[in-house]
């Protein structure tokens, strides 16, 4: 038995450091940055499809720098403001401990980012695959 688990918004609370890092790209592209709730209301999609939801004048060219600038911030520092939610250890725990079953993340978030938040958390024990957003880039 396979189970499947997305990572933001079902084991963790990335939104303080996605909102964060939303900020420094709009910062950097003299852009006003949403309220965090207005931020997180919106949350999900790919950061360009956000930049876009906020910033609709935005060009093809503009919006890619957005997204580098982002990613950039992202993925070397403010990924780690991530707040595990209550009951996730003893929740994979148990499935864990079912016979057969192999646990995989399936997420939008890159692929080695949410590799290392799931080894600091001591969690990377639990899960046989990790699938991020550029698994295939990196694993193709």
């Amino acid at each position: 038995m396979q189970l499947f688990f997305d990572f933001d918004g079902t084991l963790a609370d990335s939104s303080p450091g996605i909102h964060a890092s939303f900020e420094h790209a709009c910062s950097c592209h003299e852009l006003t940055a949403p309220s965090y709730t207005a931020f997180c209301a919106a949350i999900g999609p790919p950061v360009q499809e956000l930049a876009l939801r906020f910033f609709p004048q935005l060009g093809p060219a503009e919006l890619e720098s957005f997204r580098q600038t982002f990613r950039q911030d992202y993925d070397q520092d403010r990924f780690r403001l991530c707040q595990w939610f209550d009951g996730v250890e003893p929740t994979l725990l148990a499935l864990s401990e079912i016979p057969g079953a192999r646990l995989a993340i399936i997420t939008n978030k890159p692929t080695t980012p949410t590799v290392e938040l799931l080894k600091a958390a001591g969690f990377s024990r639990y899960f046989d695959l990790v699938v991020g957003i550029d698994y295939l880039a990196i694993h193709g």
